[in-house]
């Protein structure tokens, strides 16, 4: 059948509109690409553009491609401007920061200020956790479990993603008996 003929009834104002007519919008296209791109959170994209519209009334469909593509720039890149200041954070974080906003069901929105605030003080909690555990790894010569290991500190600076900060090098259990054996050819040494 298509979308020929196919009717979809909207879930705010109850009218009904073909979904033909809609698809050959190119906002709406291009909306329904760039929600594509956010792969399996592409559903948690549009509830949080559905925090966008005022009481009953959608958002504009020019709007919610700004909207959605000024997300995706924040997506992609994994940085943040506000207040004239650069702030690089994890692609987690900014997923946690969307689930906290759609959780509290917030409803008419303006712009992205509230997500960033929320993403800003997530990354500002950590820094300080970090520079707390430094000073306290300093003063009792501790390692800090929570830094990013060498290893992925030269991934990061290698590949210059900020993505890769976060990379912790999993702990695989060694094997029964490995251990005696790396001991004993330590000791032939």
């Amino acid at each position: 059948m298509g979308i020929v003929g196919m009717k979809v009834k909207c879930p705010l104002c109850g009218g009904e509109f073909e979904l033909e007519r809609a698809s050959r919008d190119v906002n709406f296209r291009k909306i329904l690409e760039m929600a594509h791109r956010f792969g399996d959170r592409s559903r948690l994209v549009w509830e949080y553009l559905d925090c966008f519209r005022r009481g009953l009334r959608p958002v504009p469909l020019k709007t919610e491609l700004r909207l959605i593509e000024q997300l995706w720039e924040m997506w992609e890149g994994c940085t943040l401007i506000y207040d004239r200041r650069n702030y690089n954070f994890p692609r987690p974080l900014l997923v946690e920061a969307m689930e906290t906003i759609c959780t509290k069901q917030l409803v008419g929105l303006p712009n992205h200020n509230y997500l960033k605030r929320v993403v800003i003080g997530a990354v500002d909690r950590g820094e300080a956790r970090q520079e707390r555990q430094a000073e306290a790894r300093k003063a009792g010569g501790q390692r800090d479990l929570m830094a990013p290991s060498p290893v992925a500190q030269l991934r990061q600076a290698a590949t210059g993603d900020p993505r890769d900060a976060g990379d912790r090098d999993e702990v695989v259990p060694m094997p029964p008996g490995l251990a005696e054996a790396i001991s004993k050819i330590g000791r032939k040494l």
